[in-house]
């Protein structure tokens, strides 16, 4: 059995070629492209990589782009001060909100001060609140990514066994709220350290979203499952996956770490961009 890769450059450019698509018709109807603030609190080294990668895809698609970021001392009220200035500027369209904030803030204080109207990536909790009763709520690109990635593996959430790893507030949490309202039965390993391999063993579709280095061993994967790692994490210069070793030996389809949910999760940035902003 040889394993199909999935995600990648090739979803993501078709999900660019519809941001394309609708851009135009929305330039043409005398609308103007989107105008993104990527707005980032003492942003690490991978995550400065990442937003780079968001601005030469904005770029690339016509948008304008600019970072806006905070440095220590950083507190909750400046965080919260400078959202508020983004929320009333007129030339900011959307604003994209850097992951993970500080610990020392208060993160959820901090996305609540994001008017939901300029949250690209939807993740504030007015919009996490919409998805949890409304499936067609914008949704965070991640999330989004996760479910076409889905779809491109042709899989039929409502006869697949799906066991998701990790229920964090960017990636896990929406992506369980979506796959919710697809009508998935999900199995949730929500503290990955307890009983990762028994949930895993018998999954048709294993979700990967911990963010912590080799959570899922590839050994403990039913044969033939599909795949999908989110988890990407830095360690000593490489990038690693919460999936630990060789992925495509066992499963009929996957992801593979880097570049095949990153660039997917890029494109549809984009994507709400263009939604935000009523394209």
């Amino acid at each position: 059995m040889t394993a199909r890769r999935l995600g990648g450059r090739g979803l993501a450019s078709q999900v660019r070629a519809e941001v394309a698509a609708r851009l135009r018709v929305h330039l043409a109807r005398g609308g103007r492209a989107p105008r993104l603030v990527a707005f980032a609190v003492d942003p690490t080294g991978g995550e400065r990589s990442y937003l780079e990668t968001q601005a030469r895809a904005a770029e690339a698609a016509g948008f304008a782009f600019r970072l806006e970021a905070l440095y220590p001392p950083v507190d909750t009220a400046t965080a919260r001060e400078r959202l508020a200035r983004l929320n009333a500027d007129p030339e900011v369209d959307g604003v994209l909100v850097s992951w993970p904030l500080p610990p020392a803030l208060e993160r959820e204080r901090v996305l609540e001060a994001l008017d939901p109207r300029k949250d690209v990536d939807a993740l504030s909790p007015a919009w996490l609140g919409r998805l949890a009763v409304d499936p067609t709520a914008r949704a965070p690109a991640t999330a989004r990514a996760v479910m076409a990635i889905l779809a491109q593996a042709g899989v039929d959430l409502g006869r697949s066994r799906v066991t998701l790893v990790g229920a964090g507030r960017t990636a896990g949490l929406p992506t369980l709220l979506m796959l919710l309202g697809a009508g998935a039965q999900v199995h949730v390993v929500h503290r990955p350290e307890h009983g990762v391999e028994a949930a895993v063993r018998d999954a048709d579709v294993v979700v990967a979203a911990a963010g912590r280095p080799g959570v899922v061993s590839a050994s403990a994967l039913r044969p033939g499952a599909v795949v999908v790692d989110v988890g990407v994490t830095e360690v000593e210069g490489r990038l690693l996956g919460d999936v630990a070793g060789e992925v495509a030996a066992v499963a009929s389809a996957y992801t593979p770490v880097p570049g095949g949910v990153g660039p997917v999760t890029v494109s549809y940035l984009l994507l709400n961009a263009l939604e935000a902003v009523g394209a």
